[in-house]
């Protein structure tokens, strides 16, 4: 019986690719890296934030639809829309929330010093 092949960790990706450019930046020096690593072949993943989501996020901070809306940059109807699942997040905004999210704390304190 064969063991099944699991997909590597972010991580275990992240420092195999520094191990290719350290072997690279060793075998040709920094013309060769910028020659075999470049921006261009890196895809991000985008995030997919849901509904319930968006209002998960909203009340991580502790702001109403308004002042979340005039934290995004978009109208509060828009935020009604999406935490309702009406309208679909474009990809800056849930590329936004995915910030948001993994530091409520920094979005918190950015909200409160804007206030004060």
């Amino acid at each position: 019986m064969s063991k099944a092949k699991t997909k590597p960790t972010p991580g275990q990706c992240m420092v195999k690719g520094l191990k290719d450019v350290a072997d690279v930046l060793d075998a040709g020096g920094m013309a060769e890296v910028e020659k075999r690593f470049t921006v261009r072949s890196m895809k991000i993943p985008k995030p997919a934030i849901t509904a319930s989501e968006v209002a998960e996020v909203r009340g991580s901070l502790g702001i109403s639809q308004g002042v979340f809306a005039d934290l995004l940059g978009v109208s509060a109807s828009a935020v009604r829309a999406w935490e309702r699942g009406a309208n679909p997040l474009s990809g800056m905004a849930e590329r936004f929330l995915d910030a948001i999210r993994s530091d409520p704390e920094y979005w918190r304190k950015k909200v409160k010093k804007a206030a004060a």
